[in-house]
């Protein structure tokens, strides 16, 4: 059998490539390579070497076949773990685009809570004994033991939603005088409106009056026809 004297590269359709990853893997065959291609070397270069020596080419062939089944069976293996690899790598670039936009939301809705100007005053954050002293039981019980690690916390936490229950009554209360306020000026102007329709009737009425008076006085005016020369 002759060797052949050029390697084409791979037809995609190649069944090499279609095989299956085994487990485990086979070895590779990198470091019987040298032994090889010493046992090439005959064939391919003209020597004194007795053919008798020689390793035969079907053997040769053979071990090449293995070596290529080998070698094809690790590229296949390493091409799945790169195809798992950069899946892996597109969900975790998924993740991070994600927690980089929740962290830009944090950071502004960070820079609102900083930049919230309340339009009723200042809240006072009441001291912790004021505090504990104003709650409801079901509040107390909520909170972990003082010995705890989270105690201090979550009694900030607590306090922070007392102050936040206080500015949002007094915006309520805002809303609600700001709502009568408005009605109080729409009945305002209403009443304007309806007070300036008045007084345009009275003043046409004013107007006719003066007409119908002034025709009374002409008619008054006018002497009654002589009758005694008749």
């Amino acid at each position: 059998m002759a060797l052949p004297k050029e390697i084409l590269p791979q037809h995609p359709s190649d069944p090499l490539l279609l095989l299956p990853v085994p487990n485990p893997l086979p070895p590779t065959p990198t470091p019987s390579l040298p032994s090889l291609l010493a046992a090439l070397a005959p064939h391919l270069t003209p020597t004194e070497v007795e053919d008798l020596e020689k390793v035969p080419i079907p053997v040769l062939t053979s071990t090449i076949r293995q070596f290529t089944r080998h070698s094809q069976t690790l590229l296949n293996a390493a091409r799945a773990g790169a195809t798992e690899a950069r899946e892996e790598l597109d969900e975790v670039d998924v993740r991070l685009r994600e927690v980089e936009y929740e962290r830009e939301r944090v950071r502004e809705e960070t820079e609102r809570c900083e930049e919230y100007a309340q339009t009723h005053g200042d809240v006072e954050l009441p001291d912790v004994e004021t505090f504990l002293s104003s709650v409801d039981q079901s509040v107390l019980d909520s909170l972990p033991p003082k010995e705890s690690k989270s105690y201090e916390q979550t009694l900030e936490i607590l306090r922070l939603e007392h102050e936040l229950g206080e500015i949002l009554k007094r915006e309520a209360q805002v809303a609600q005088i700001t709502k009568e306020r408005d009605a109080y000026i729409k009945a305002k102007k209403e009443i304007k409106v309806k007070s300036d329709a008045v007084d345009v009737h009275l003043a046409q009425f004013a107007r006719t009056t003066n007409a119908v008076g002034s025709k009374v006085r002409d008619v008054a005016e006018v002497q009654a026809p002589n009758t005694s020369s008749l």
